[in-house]
């Protein structure tokens, strides 16, 4: 069983690679991204405690469900389109939610970028 596509209400577009193009006079290439357009569910991951000189404070980071065949990988950015997740995400982990002995889809854990 696969994640049912009427629950992915939010869409994005996700960097799936980098290609590098003409070098510049101090031989640093020129990357060009590729930006695919995706459906997917933003939200927010079930609060952790994280301990510091501070105390415990509480950790919930922004996720995000996609379907199990997207490229997605650790290091990427990913854009929302829609309020209120409408900014850049770098991906921090990547995740496969298993049903059965099979992946249904997958979870992204994301850190905002940018202001």
């Amino acid at each position: 069983m696969t994640l049912p596509a009427a629950l992915l209400v939010h869409t994005a577009t996700l960097e799936t690679c980098e290609a590098f193009g003409e070098v510049d006079a101090w031989n640093v290439a020129d990357p060009t991204y590729t930006l695919v357009p995706i459906r997917c569910r933003f939200g927010k991951a079930r609060a952790t405690m994280s301990q510091s000189d501070a105390g415990a404070q509480v950790d919930r980071k922004t996720v995000c469900i996609v379907p199990a065949e997207t490229e997605a990988h650790h290091g990427r950015h990913i854009i929302g389109t829609e309020p209120p997740y409408n900014r850049k995400y770098r991906i921090s982990a990547v995740d496969p939610a298993m049903i059965a002995n099979r992946v249904s889809h997958m979870v992204l854990t994301l850190e905002a970028v940018g202001v």
